[in-house]
């Protein structure tokens, strides 16, 4: 049996109930934004999202 770490992206944090905010999550992140049971990710940021994860 192994285990998995829930790693957060960097800057998570809840804003209410339901509503978080971070930095750009990379895969080593999914696990825990899986466990989170997420809808809809909104991307605020001049820039586009990097997709090298």
């Amino acid at each position: 049996m192994t285990s998995q770490h829930l790693i957060p992206p960097l800057n998570f944090g809840m804003i209410e109930e339901d509503l978080y905010r971070s930095g750009q999550p990379n895969e080593l992140n999914f696990p825990f934004l899986e466990k989170l049971g997420l809808k809809t990710v909104v991307w605020l940021a001049p820039e586009e999202p990097n997709q090298r994860l």
